[in-house]
């Protein structure tokens, strides 16, 4: 152990090597190699790396053997080092990894401080916090979890044997963080992506983009097909029916904003198969779907309307809001049609006439008799500019509104301003 740390430039102290042993990590990687003996040195250093490459002891380690080494100890309570995070899970990953070390250098406490409200962001739809579902998902022997790009980044979890994108993702890079949550230091994992026929191309982009090959999975054999079983589910239960509505609606919107949208174009999205994906039971009303022909979908003969929810709270409140609204109808129905006397109403068009006519006789006397004149004496001098009777010279701002952007004596896709009105004049007859 010692012999292959020891090929680092910098020796490392008894407690950080028996802490790797413990830890299983038995040789640097590549990022550590590089920037712990840097860092022992006091330099400062700026690190890009792919995940699961080991930033986090990168940094830890020399960290500690710096605390370690002081000539001077930390006084009570002072501050020895502050490690900063951009989220909360990552925080909490670090302080771990930090507790691991501690364990052997007893007389340095870490604390770990995480800002914010809780219950910030749901991985499952239920109000928890993240850190706890984490915990839960850690320990369980055999678990699935399902997320958002929220977990994309910063979590670790060890022995995670597959991840599974069931949309593409927004970005070339965050392709590369999903796929990093499984094969973490020193284990095996497998990612896979479900691409479209026509979003094939993504395989290349990834790979001339990120450097990252990717094989295609054959279809399995005797797969079973499991929509009839899930939309029976949303017949006997609203809460599916819907759920699986919001679902589609969420991601056909996210579809048409994709940031490699040359890849993924909304176009190409076959609304059908995708809705059969989804278990619907019928389409549902949205803007990217009014006035299209959606094939490859057959809904489910059943009043929707009807279906109930399964929880009996949720359904009572539902019936209530459906009489409320049952009533309001009615009172729009009942409500008489309201009528004017036939000589109210002759008043009301007399009203409109006259308001038209003070309007028109307004437009008529921004124009006087002087203003028509010139204005036809100028359009009979473009005129004649045009068919070459008349030169620019005749122009002169001899009192005309007309003003000139013609830079020979004859007329070259240029333009004149009269009044307020602009005449281009290469290929026009004013």
């Amino acid at each position: 152990m010692e012999d292959t740390w020891g090929e680092i430039p910098v020796i490392l102290e008894k407690p950080m090597l028996s802490v790797l042993t413990k830890l299983k990590f038995y040789t640097p990687t590549p990022v550590q190699e590089a920037c712990i003996p840097l860092f022992l040195k006091n330099k400062d250093v700026a690190v890009e790396a792919i995940t699961g490459s080991g930033k986090t002891l990168a940094f830890v380690v020399p960290m500690l053997q710096i605390l370690w080494k002081r000539d001077e100890p930390l006084e009570k309570q002072s501050i020895g080092a502050v490690i900063i995070s951009p989220t909360r899970e990552l925080a909490q990953q670090i302080a771990e990894v930090v507790e691991q070390f501690l364990r052997e250098i007893p007389q340095f406490t870490c604390f770990l401080c995480i800002g914010g409200a809780s219950n910030v962001l749901s991985i499952h739809g239920k109000m928890k916090k993240r850190t706890t579902v984490l915990d839960k998902f850690k320990r369980l022997p055999n678990s699935v979890l399902l997320c958002t790009d929220v977990m994309a980044r910063g979590i670790d979890i060890a022995e995670v044997h597959w991840v599974i994108q069931y949309d593409p993702p927004k970005s070339p890079a965050a392709f590369v963080h999903r796929c990093g949550r499984t094969a973490r230091i020193g284990h095996m994992g497998s990612a896979i992506v479900f691409l479209q026929p026509h979003e094939d191309i993504f395989v290349k982009f990834i790979e001339i983009n990120q450097k990252v090959p990717l094989l295609e999975m054959k279809q399995m054999p005797n797969v079973e097909n499991y929509i009839p079983k899930v939309q029976t589910l949303a017949v006997n239960d609203r809460a599916v029916f819907e759920k699986g509505m919001q679902a589609y609606v969420s991601f056909v919107q996210s579809y048409a904003k994709h940031e490699c949208n040359m890849i993924f174009r909304i176009k190409d999205l076959d609304f059908g198969k995708l809705a059969s994906g989804f278990c619907l039971l019928k389409l549902p009303k949205m803007p990217e779907l009014k006035g299209k022909t959606v094939e490859n979908f057959v809904p489910v003969p059943i009043d929707t309307d009807a279906i109930p929810f399964k929880d009996k709270i949720r359904e009572k409140q539902r019936l209530v809001r459906l009489q409320g609204e049952g009533q309001d109808k009615e009172l729009k129905l009942k409500r008489p049609h309201k009528t004017e006397a036939w000589s109210q109403q002759k008043a009301k068009k007399e009203r409109r006439k006259k308001r038209k006519e003070i309007k028109s006789n307004k437009m008529k006397e921004e124009f006087t008799q002087e203003d028509i004149a010139d204005l036809e004496d100028d359009i009979k001098l473009i005129k004649k500019l045009k068919k070459g009777k008349v030169f620019i010279r005749h122009f002169k701002y001899s009192g005309s509104h007309i003003h000139f952007c013609i830079r020979t004596s004859y007329i070259d896709k240029s333009f004149i301003v009269l009044g307020n009105y602009f005449f281009f004049l290469n290929d026009t007859i004013i």
